[in-house]
């Protein structure tokens, strides 16, 4: 099968290329394709000829996006609804990616997949704009919302994420401040990409929640880390307040799976990225 990957040098995409490497996979990021050019996506995309397309691209900058919402919104929503109608043109099905940050964070009990979107960010309102033109232009897709994603990039642009981020300032200094009072579930991007594989030959279709099992703030994430790196550094919890951002977070965004089971726990899944981590001396 001949799938075309968008957004192939990200952190998803990055660990997808590996999990179709018994399928021709056209692998295109932002030097291949502009998804901020709305006229070139159908022609590139028709090109290619593809029997799946999955688009794993975005404008990931949360408090960017606040700055640069026409582009944001441009990437991840207008982006989308062409992607959707090209791809319900030519027959094929359409795996497009999205996030907890589409919803408020109000309800304590999380979201499953037929939650009501009311993003707080222009991040997550470019996202949802996204998810209702594939909604509105697709026919055969599959929606996959997921949450903290961590998991090495390999595009130069990429920056590092919060387990490197952790262990990274770690070296720096010898007590943190991490926000306590936000939360969701951390998920492996290696992970995920096995699931967006497994969901593929699956029949299951429409919104489908993908994260790893379990959730936690972010200071609960940042003891985990250190505990399975083996570092030793003083954690201190803070309130979201304490670092003023120009985009609001939602306080608590888990996302429940009516569709499928939970992916393993995430405490698991960074024992096991640490582990990589410190194989390849990151």
């Amino acid at each position: 099968m001949r799938i075309l990957l968008v957004g192939a040098q990200g952190t998803l995409g990055t660990a997808l290329q590996p999990a179709f490497h018994d399928q021709e996979l056209v692998a295109w990021d932002q030097t291949d394709i502009d998804l901020s050019d709305l006229s070139s996506i159908a022609p590139k995309v028709q090109s290619v000829q593809p029997q799946l397309v999955i688009n794993a691209a975005a404008f990931t900058d949360v408090d960017r996006a606040e700055q640069d919402e026409p582009r944001a919104t441009a990437i991840n929503g207008s982006a989308v609804g062409e992607l959707a109608a090209v791809c319900a043109k030519i027959g094929v099905t359409l795996v497009q990616l999205s996030t907890d940050y589409v919803f408020d964070g109000r309800q304590t009990n999380g979201y499953d997949e037929s939650a009501e979107p009311a993003p707080l960010s222009a991040y997550g309102r470019s996202k949802y704009r996204g998810e209702q033109l594939l909604q509105q232009r697709g026919r055969d897709w599959i929606l996959v919302r997921t949450s903290r994603l961590f998991g090495q990039a390999r595009g130069t642009s990429s920056k590092l994420d919060f387990v490197q981020r952790m262990l990274q300032q770690a070296t720096q200094s010898d007590m943190l401040s991490v926000v306590d009072d936000e939360i969701s579930s951390p998920t492996y991007a290696e992970d995920l990409a096995q699931a967006v594989a497994a969901l593929i030959d699956s029949k299951v279709r429409g919104v489908v929640h993908r994260t790893n099992d379990g959730a936690c703030t972010w200071y609960e994430f940042a003891r985990e880390i250190f505990a399975q790196a083996g570092v030793s550094v003083k954690l201190e919890p803070v309130p979201a307040s304490a670092f003023p951002r120009p985009a609001v977070r939602p306080k608590y965004s888990v996302l429940r799976s009516t569709k499928l089971p939970p992916l393993r726990h995430w405490r698991e899944a960074v024992g096991d990225y640490v582990r990589t981590l410190k194989r390849n001396d990151l």
